[in-house]
């Protein structure tokens, strides 16, 4: 798996464990959540990853979305998830996409920094299980669901573009 990004990146197989202690953006915390293997960098304990499988088979991929993508500080009444802990949060909690939805539902997608060397890359993201998938970005519209019956991942532009040159 490659991701289109600047400069390089050096990525690793990383798994979490069941029950792990995961700690997010927003404070809260999991300590009884599935497993996940995938592929990204580890720091500072946490898990950024790129894309990955827990042990219930959902499996979620980041793609490149520039120019398109845009995070908004954190902001109430919203789950405020940050770019770079979504992947995690999605496969710590969810076992199918229908749980990804429910999760996502009264979501926003944050502006909110890993580090002060690792902000935020302009992506979105395919969530899949074995009947289904969908797509998620984020624009300036807000945050967006959309059914991928094609089951394709993509790049920018949004994906409803994509959809017009599916036959």
């Amino acid at each position: 798996r490659t991701l289109d990004a600047k400069g390089e990146i050096f990525s690793e197989i990383l798994i979490t464990p069941r029950n792990a202690p995961l700690r997010f953006s927003d404070g809260s915390s999991s300590d009884e959540h599935h497993a996940i293997i995938g592929m990204g960098i580890l720091r500072e304990g946490f898990p950024l990853l790129f894309d990955g499988m827990n042990e219930v088979g959902l499996a979620v991929a980041a793609l490149n979305f520039p120019t398109y993508s845009y995070y908004f500080p954190p902001r109430t009444p919203f789950r405020n998830i940050a770019s770079y802990e979504l992947i995690t949060r999605i496969l710590s909690s969810c076992g199918e996409v229908s749980d990804a939805e429910k999760t996502l539902s009264d979501a926003v997608v944050t502006d909110t920094p890993f580090s002060d060397e690792l902000c935020p890359t302009p992506l979105h993201w395919i969530i899949a299980d074995k009947n289904r998938a969908i797509t998620v970005e984020q624009t300036k519209d807000g945050l967006n669901i959309f059914d991928n019956t094609p089951g394709v991942m993509t790049n920018s532009p949004v994906f409803p573009y994509h959809l017009l040159r599916v036959a």
